[in-house]
């Protein structure tokens, strides 16, 4: 056990924000302090009264009307992030609060904000810092490809640049940890990817629901472009597979009209909207057979997204649209379902993995045996390996 304090900064986090991002870093707050860490929350914030009465959190106020302009700023290159605007004003305050002996611990799904708080703070204080990037940084190249978005000023060489000023990074994915080792100028950086796996105990399982009524298959997360889930119905309309599975969608964005039209035209597509993640939990346990993953693009190979941990925490099998990389290779190595990077290839997946019985038995059961390796407790050690070497530094 330890009592080292570390100041987590980060720009969501839960129960202000609900996404998956804000969930993961609430975890791992939880985790360190189950280790003896003494953590003190930095977190950018429209909404400081909720933190107003909140132990060990020091809220830094963005205002909500100004980050549409500061979106514009960072866009056209004239300033570092959206975050920018509100780093300058905090780093005098922090700097007298941290110290040489404390660990920074800069969080990221894809902003730079934190990181670029956490440099001049360190710069100051000569504090340890450790970054935590949950998804390569928004706007870089990575691995030869840009996300696929409007314009937007290309931000390689001042990632590259903020991150060479780190003692240590943790990746999310073995693609981007690689990646970073070959790009970044400081080459003394320790670097290593940390599989964040599933948080909390193996009691509650996804049950075997009778397929009398048709097989649940669920997608659960955000509707934007990245993600598509649309692209699971219009793989399989006209198919035999069709008419066999109950689509369940869970989430929230510009695609859930689309998500909805189609509820509307079919019976056996159901809209369940935004929800609390209990209660999709609760719909995984009770009613769900296996859980659907889509991310549109070669950009995406490094990127794991975190409902394949609730995935395996509730042992379902999944049935995945991605590139070839880090999330598929888990799938389809460990035997957890099926990934194809062809919308082709869905139909002859789910019938041979998914409706075929004997097979998903299978499936459901190598899930079981083997989710335990996936849970945060084993999948930590490298987070923990990583500061035992920080603070000996």
């Amino acid at each position: 056990m330890t009592n080292k304090k570390v100041y987590f900064i980060t720009r969501s986090y839960f129960p202000e924000y609900k996404g998956g991002g804000a969930i993961v870093r609430e975890q791992t707050v939880n985790l360190l302090r189950s280790k003896g860490y003494s953590v003190v929350i930095i977190l950018f914030t429209t909404n400081v009264s909720l933190w107003e009465n909140v132990e060990d959190v020091i809220p830094i106020k963005v205002n909500l009307n100004w980050i549409k302009y500061s979106l514009v700023l960072e866009h056209i290159g004239l300033i570092t992030d959206y975050l920018s605007p509100w780093v300058g004003g905090v780093v005098g305050k922090l700097s007298k609060v941290i110290n040489k002996d404390d660990i920074i611990f800069a969080t990221s799904g894809g902003e730079l904000g934190c990181i670029e708080l956490a440099t001049k703070i360190k710069a100051i204080t000569g504090s340890k810092l450790l970054v935590n990037l949950h998804d390569p940084i928004d706007h870089t190249v990575v691995l030869g490809q840009k996300i696929p978005t409007r314009y937007h000023r290309d931000r390689t060489l001042i990632s590259n640049r903020l991150l060479s000023e780190s003692d240590g990074i943790l990746t999310s994915s073995q693609l981007y940890s690689d990646e970073l080792r070959r790009t970044l100028i400081n080459q003394d950086i320790m670097i290593a990817n940390w599989y964040f796996g599933f948080f909390g105990t193996m009691d509650e399982v996804a049950s075997l629901p009778s397929c009398s009524q048709g097989f649940n298959l669920v997608y659960a997360g955000n509707m934007n472009n990245i993600q598509k889930p649309q692209v699971l119905i219009e793989s399989l309309i006209g198919t035999s597979a069709f008419s066999k599975i109950n689509f369940h969608f869970f989430g929230s964005g510009v695609n859930a009209s689309v998500i909805s039209d189609y509820s509307d035209k079919y019976e056996n597509v159901i809209y369940h909207g935004q929800k609390k993640q209990s209660e999709i939990h609760e719909f995984y346990i009770k009613h769900a057979h296996a859980g659907f993953i889509p991310l549109i693009g070669d950009y995406f190979k490094p990127f794991v997204p975190s409902k394949l941990y609730d995935y395996i925490k509730f042992g379902l099998p999944v049935i995945a649209f991605l590139p070839d990389g880090d999330a598929s290779t888990i799938i389809n190595d460990s035997r957890f379902g099926v990934s194809v990077d062809d919308l082709s290839s869905l139909e002859l997946s789910i019938d041979n993995l998914i409706l075929d019985e004997a097979n998903y038995l299978s499936l459901k059961s190598n899930l079981l045996d083997r989710r335990h390796e996936w849970s945060i407790e084993n999948t930590s050690r490298v987070l923990f390996d990583m500061l035992g070497k920080l603070d000996g530094k």
